[in-house]
């Protein structure tokens, strides 16, 4: 048997097993379970390859999407049986079924990520979905930042693969006109993806916006390193007695007042109480600033 023949057996085998895990997981809901077999009875017929889509960490994102739609049965507005299906890939297949459930309105292709999201936010990004295609502007909703218009437009205007965070993210700095080096150096950063605390983010954006003369865009992810951690990282250490997590030392950092030269100073100070050294170094532990 070939490598390519055992991928294929191997995938149809987790395959099978996502799809039994799901039918026990939803059990215990007799609407949601019968939604579920009616939208994979319709799935298997009209877009096969969307169980082509990768499992990974255990969950297969075809059926994990499948399970999702189920769930929101409720703001379902056509059958699954009108579906006219598709033969594009799994990506694809997932955005057309979605859009034949529940859109009134079209929304942009990588939106549909909510629906086999499984992060902290995967809930709201579903809601997204939904309220956006009910007509209701992105930015009036329940965002974990605060979006302008211009913001939206460009959110809006994402490339489908994008996925739902990057695409926040990179329409705040772009409508902030953050250089593109800076951009860059932010979207290839932790910050690229987690959107909290988004109203002092947001100063940090426009404070390396209008000192991007005074810093080497090599320096923006060592500082970014360093403001997170002494602002929003909580540190976890195993001891005898069990696990003792210590909050941020500075949870009330701010960028207000400050320049970027005391900012290198203070980063480069706190990398080198860590043991760290060069411009690209990434932390990861906690020092407070006296």
């Amino acid at each position: 048997m070939s490598w390519s023949e055992r991928f294929v057996r191997d995938h149809k085998r987790q395959t099978d097993c996502a799809i039994r895990r799901a039918y026990a997981q939803l059990a215990l809901d007799p609407l949601v379970f019968e939604k579920f077999n009616e939208i994979l009875y319709f799935a298997r017929k009209r877009a096969t390859r969307l169980f082509e889509a990768p499992v990974v960490n255990g969950r297969h994102l075809g059926v994990d999407a499948l399970v999702h739609l189920s769930r929101f049965n409720g703001a379902h507005i056509r059958p699954a049986a009108d579906w006219t299906g598709t033969a594009s890939s799994w990506r694809p297949a997932i955005t057309s079924l979605a859009h034949h459930l529940i859109c009134e309105y079209k929304v942009p292709a990588f939106l549909a990520s909510s629906w086999y999201a499984a992060d902290s936010i995967a809930e709201r990004k579903r809601s997204w979905f939904v309220a956006h295609s009910r007509g209701n502007s992105f930015r009036s909703l329940n965002l974990p930042i605060v979006m302008t218009r211009r913001m939206e437009h460009l959110f809006l205007a994402s490339p489908d693969h994008l996925p739902i965070e990057h695409a926040i993210r990179k329409a705040e700095l772009l409508a902030l006109k953050v250089p593109a080096a800076t951009l860059k150096e932010i979207m290839s950063s932790r910050l690229a993806t987690d959107l909290r605390h988004g109203e002092f983010w947001r100063t940090v954006w426009m404070f390396f916006t209008e000192n991007s003369d005074e810093v080497d865009p090599t320096q923006i992810s060592p500082i970014i390193d360093y403001i997170y951690a002494v602002r929003q990282e909580r540190t976890s250490i195993p001891t005898p007695d069990g696990m003792i997590t210590f909050e941020p030392p500075q949870p009330a950092f701010s960028i207000k007042g400050r320049s970027m030269q005391s900012i290198l100073r203070l980063m480069r100070k706190w990398h080198k109480s860590l043991g760290v050294g060069g411009s690209r170094s990434r932390g990861c532990g906690r020092h407070s600033n006296r």
